[in-house]
């Protein structure tokens, strides 16, 4: 019976030990540019959605892009609603696109730009990017300087690594507001 009851604990701490251990948990990562060390990490679903909003340099007007994680971990650029054309504007609609007024806004719809990760740099001044996802709203200066440059990229985390980055996340007092 012994050994039995050895083996069982033995292939409990193994399954945990694995369990531990295999990426599985899809997330919304937030990279450092430089280093790409994970700032950020944000539980996500296949096909679960966020969005970025910021001020145009030039236009000064509102910008939101619409973005969501495909099966692939791709970022799929959605939707882009904006108040005019100009630089940075798509100016020309590709196959399958639909731009449409709405509220005095354009709103761009079926983007479907599909991207492994895209970088972003920090507005210093104007552009006061800001991350939307699940209700909340998170301004990128929060998780890096102002100048600095950020990947968003979809990834496969383990249970302990997401663990691991939300306790160090709490710990730094970077616990995100609703």
């Amino acid at each position: 019976m012994k050994g039995r009851q050895f083996l069982i604990w033995l292939t409990g701490i193994i399954v945990i030990i694995w369990a531990l251990n295999v990426p599985f948990l899809t997330s919304l990562a937030i990279k450092d540019g430089n280093s790409g060390q994970v700032l950020l990490s944000l539980p996500m679903k296949p096909d679960d959605s966020f969005s970025l909003r910021y001020i145009h340099s030039i236009h000064r007007t509102t910008v939101i892009e619409k973005y969501y994680i495909d099966e692939h971990l791709n970022l799929v650029v959605d939707e882009m609603i904006f108040d005019s054309y100009g630089v940075g504007i798509p100016s020309e609609l590709e196959p399958g696109q639909q731009l449409a007024m709405e509220n005095g806004k354009f709103i761009l719809r079926n983007v479907n730009r599909k991207l492994p990760y895209f970088d972003q740099r920090i507005g210093q001044e104007i552009a006061n990017h800001v991350l939307m996802v699940k209700g909340r709203e998170i301004p990128l200066s929060w998780i890096s300087l102002p100048g600095s440059s950020v990947r968003f990229q979809a990834i496969r985390e383990t249970s302990l690594q997401y663990f691991e980055r939300g306790l160090s996340q709490w710990l730094n007092k970077r616990i995100l507001k609703p």
